[in-house]
C-alpha cells in the first residue's frame, strides 16, 4: 500500500479502483450506512493527468474530464459488488483444504457473511432474517447506542424493548427463537465436519490399559468425541474433557467448580462456564483457555474485542480439539521423536500454536 503513494509515481486507474471498492466493502461490512460511505467517498478527489489548457475549448474539455474522473457511488452498485465479493469468499472458503489451512477457511466464511449482509459478524444471523424494522443500517445503529458495559443487556433481542424500536410481535418471535436455538442443544449443535487426522483413534495415543479400559464404553475417535459432547451439559463437559486429557496423558487437577488445570510444571488453566459466556463473567475470567461450548453472548463478544479478559483465550470445543488431535496424529507419525506427548500438547495449547506450522519446542527433560 506504501509503494502505491510514492512521490512521483502515476497511480493507475485500475489500483484505485480496486482500493475504492475495498473500502467501500470495509465499511458496508462493519454496518455503516450507505449515506455516510457516498459522503466519505465524495470526497475522495481524483484530478486527471491533464496538459495545460490555453483556449476555452480545451479548458472546457478539462473540467468535462475532472467531472468525469468524480467517484459517483450509487446503492444499487455497492449491493452488487458485496454481493459478487461475498460470493467469491465464500467459494474460496469451499476450497481451502481443511487439513492444512483450517483458519484460513473459517476466516473467509466469517468474512464472507459480514460482506453478505453488511454488519459486524454478531449481528449477521439477526440481518439474515430480514426483519424491515431490523436492517441492516438499523441494527448496526442499535449495536453502537448501548455500553457494552451495561449489564441492563446481554444479547440484541434485550433491545427490542426500546420506545424506538418497533418490531411486529411475530418478528419478535422469531428473533426470540434465534437466540434460543443458539443456547439448546437443538439449535447450537458442534461442528463435526473433522476430517483425517481428527478420526484417529483417541487410545492409540496411550497404552495405559487401565485408562483405555475407561473409553471402552465411550468414544473411540476425535470425531466421536465431538459428536457426543454437543449433547452434555456443563458437568458432563467438564468431566469428557478431563478424561479426554487425561487418556492423553496429561495430568488434570480440578480449580473449583468451573476450571481445570492441565499438566504440572507449566499448567495451562482452562475455564469451562456453566453455559454461554456472558458480559458479567469475564470479570471473573484469569484463565488462559476458556471454552465456549455454549457460544458468547452478544456483550461479551463486544467487550472481548475491546480488550476486556485480554489474557485469556476465547475458544469454541472443534477448535481446540482440533489442535488437539493434530497433535497427536504428528507424533504417532513420528514428527517430534524427542518429545513425550503430554508435554507436546501442553506447549501446542500454551502458545496458540498450529501444530502442522509451529516450529518443534524446546527438548522437555
Amino acid at each position: 500500500m506504501g509503494d502505491l503513494w510514492a512521490p512521483g509515481r502515476n497511480v493507475r486507474f485500475e489500483e484505485i479502483d480496486a482500493l475504492i471498492r475495498a473500502l467501500v466493502t470495509f465499511e458496508w461490512a462493519q454496518g455503516e450506512p450507505f449515506r455516510a460511505i457516498r459522503e466519505r467517498i465524495r470526497a475522495v478527489t481524483v484530478r486527471p493527468d491533464l496538459l495545460p489548457a490555453t483556449t476555452r475549448p480545451g479548458r472546457d474539455r478539462s473540467n468535462n474530464a475532472i467531472k468525469k474522473a468524480a467517484i459517483q457511488l450509487h446503492a444499487a452498485d455497492v449491493l452488487q459488488l458485496v454481493e459478487q465479493l461475498a460470493g467469491f469468499l465464500a467459494a474460496a472458503a469451499d476450497v481451502v483444504d481443511t487439513n492444512r489451512a483450517r483458519p484460513a477457511k473459517h476466516l473467509l466464511d466469517n468474512l464472507a457473511k459480514t460482506v453478505g449482509a453488511g454488519v459486524p459478524l454478531h449481528l449477521v444471523p439477526l440481518a439474515n432474517l430480514r426483519i424491515p424494522a431490523l436492517q441492516r443500517e438499523r441494527l448496526a445503529e442499535l449495536s453502537a447506542s448501548v455500553d457494552p458495559r451495561d449489564a441492563s443487556w446481554e444479547n440484541m433481542p434485550d433491545l427490542l424493548d426500546r420506545p424506538d424500536v418497533n418490531v411486529r410481535p411475530q418478528d419478535r418471535e422469531r428473533v426470540e427463537k434465534l437466540y434460543w436455538d443458539r443456547l439448546t442443544e437443538s439449535g447450537h449443535t458442534l461442528r463435526h465436519d473433522l476430517l483425517h487426522p481428527q478420526a484417529t483413534v483417541i487410545t492409540e495415543a496411550h497404552h495405559d490399559t487401565d485408562v483405555d479400559e475407561a473409553y471402552d464404553d465411550g468414544p473411540q475417535t476425535f470425531d466421536d468425541w465431538l459428536r457426543a459432547a454437543q449433547n452434555y451439559d456443563a458437568e458432563e463437559q467438564r468431566t469428557a474433557w478431563k478424561e479426554l486429557l487425561t487418556t492423553l496423558g496429561v495430568k488434570v487437577d480440578m480449580l473449583g467448580a468451573r476450571c481445570q488445570q492441565w499438566g504440572e510444571l507449566q499448567p495451562v488453566r482452562v475455564r469451562i462456564p456453566d453455559g454461554e459466556v456472558k458480559g458479567g463473567d469475564l470479570s471473573e475470567v484469569s484463565e488462559e483457555l476458556v471454552i465456549c461450548w455454549r457460544g458468547m453472548s452478544d456483550r461479551a463478544s463486544v467487550l472481548t474485542s475491546q480488550g476486556v479478559a485480554s489474557e485469556s483465550r476465547f475458544v469454541e470445543p472443534q477448535h481446540l480439539l482440533s489442535r488437539i488431535a493434530w497433535t497427536v496424529h504428528l507424533h504417532r507419525v513420528g514428527e517430534f521423536p524427542e518429545h513425550n506427548l503430554p508435554d507436546l500438547l501442553l506447549d501446542v495449547l500454551r502458545a496458540n500454536a498450529d501444530p502442522r506450522l509451529a516450529e518443534v519446542p524446546a527438548e522437555h527433560t
